[in-house]
């Protein structure tokens, strides 16, 4: 029996690694296949290493409060390779009002937890704090409703949180308007919180003020992200060696696939036809309904209501001594009403030990989103324009880079929108009907690296449970 998956990205390598272990496991004589559109498998994980320089070109760590990375990490051997942040000064910037201010201890995406270092924090107004603060007797709203990040935002805490905070640090992640992003999507604990301590402020004191790293943290909970010394390619490379009998084509794209007679018709671009008695797609939402069409009209459509964004990442290497404007902490957001390029920025060598040299700064830098689509169709030349432009702005450096490395990701994010757990349900029934199709990727379920192994996962389990060992 032979399956194919379209796209050797983590959740494609993590679906072959799953097969690889049912298949040596129970016997079953299984052949793999992957195709890979690019020359180089590990999707938008690719760390590169020079001259003592570790940059991400893509994601950079992954949290473990989602098991589903650790514990792969743990099957292939490498959990003990995994590093987190480093301890100290875990803090967040946020550029408001032409000056950088620092996040208060322990305030998380939406909410302090620590309500001393809040309250004498200079970046919130007195009416802002006293709004803040209200949120801890506003009333719950229904449960069943969806409800955008701004419509709960501005309902629990007002205006001030929504610009300052919630639309640059949450809407920054998901490159998105938060006008349109779905709270129960993409930040369902908080939804969760409301109903259950009838205030998210109580909830997050509940949850993470007894936390010793979350005392440390603002922003983002810092220290639950982990990578590896020598970047996350190593999770990329070590699973690619631990699947040698996987045939994988790169430089290979598939333009169709259809099903006949039971099975899968896969054409490359190369004029390639290979046959298949499973597929599983890994990527892109778009991409995968493109490919089913001729085969399922309605999934197609379903797939294709997933909308997506763009986004530029730069790494930017500077030496040292030019960079004394650069603050202490992890990285700066950006919000929209500052009329930046900028999305954010994180201090590479700050968040991580090892990745430069003493006297060389690296500072890694997101542009697009929904906000600045026209960004991904600028040169490198007009991006580096608006870099250097900013690194003055923001940190006073005025020297350019030593070294730049420019990545585009045209259509990468998808948008967890409004709706998008209705979506979601939908286009699950209507894959229940193909027992030999499965979806993987961050658009299904979550956009973390976490997720879209699990998303992996899944897919390869339908698959061996459907045609292979219905007991496992």
């Amino acid at each position: 029996m032979k399956i194919s998956i379209i796209g050797a990205g983590i959740s494609g390598l993590t679906a072959a690694f799953r097969l690889s272990s049912l298949n040596n496991q129970h016997n079953a004589g299984l052949q793999i296949e992957i195709f890979e559109k690019s020359g180089r498998a590990g999707g938008n994980i690719s760390t590169k290493s020079e001259n003592g320089i570790i940059v991400e070109e893509g994601a950079d760590s992954f949290i473990t409060s989602k098991p589903w990375g650790v514990e792969l990490c743990r099957e292939l051997g490498i959990e003990e390779l995994l590093i987190s942040t480093n301890d100290t000064n875990r803090k967040t910037y946020i550029y408001f009002e032409n000056r950088l201010n620092e996040l208060p201890e322990g305030f998380f995406m939406m909410a302090p937890s620590n309500l001393e270092a809040f309250g004498k924090s200079p970046f919130f107004s007195e009416e802002g704090k006293k709004q803040i603060l209200g949120e801890m007797e506003v009333p719950p709203v229904n449960e069943k409703e969806d409800e955008s990040l701004e419509s709960f935002v501005l309902r629990r805490f007002g205006r001030e949180l929504l610009e300052k905070v919630a639309q640059p640090l949450i809407g920054g992640i998901y490159t998105g308007d938060p006008s349109r992003l779905s709270m129960k999507a993409i930040l369902p604990e908080f939804s969760e919180m409301e109903h259950k301590h009838g205030s998210v402020i109580k909830g997050v004191i509940e949850k993470y003020s007894s936390s010793e790293i979350s005392k440390k943290d603002s922003g983002a909970r810092y220290g639950l992200f982990v990578s590896f010394k020598q970047g996350l390619s190593v999770l990329t490379d070590t699973l690619l060696r631990a699947i040698p009998e996987v045939k994988i084509n790169l430089n290979s794209n598939v333009k169709e696939i259809s099903n006949t007679n039971g099975k899968w018709l896969i054409n490359t671009d190369k004029g390639d036809l290979s046959e298949a008695d499973a597929v599983i797609i890994s990527g892109p939402a778009y991409i995968s309904s493109h490919l089913i069409k001729s085969t399922d009209e309605v999934l197609s459509n379903l797939l294709g209501r997933i909308e997506y964004e763009s986004s530029v990442v730069v790494n930017l290497v500077y030496e040292k001594k030019y960079c004394a404007g650069l603050p202490e902490g992890f990285g700066v957001v950006i919000p929209r009403t500052e009329n930046m390029g900028l999305i954010a920025c994180s201090f590479t060598a700050h968040k991580f030990n090892g990745r430069a040299p003493a006297d060389k700064e690296i500072i890694r830098c997101f542009l697009g989103g929904a906000f600045n689509r026209g960004i991904i169709d600028l040169n490198d030349k007009e991006i580096m324009e608006i870099l250097q432009k900013e690194m003055k702005i923001l940190f006073n450096i005025e020297s350019p880079p030593v070294k730049s490395y420019i990545y585009h990701y045209p259509g990468s994010m998808p948008q967890y929108t409004v709706g998008y757990m209705d979506l979601m349900d939908n286009i699950k029934r209507e894959l229940q009907k193909h027992n030999s199709l499965a979806l993987s990727g961050n658009a299904y379920g979550g956009v973390g690296i976490p997720d879209t192994i699990k998303s992996g996962i899944d897919a390869a389990e339908k698959i061996f449970h459907n045609l292979v060992k219905p007991e496992v």
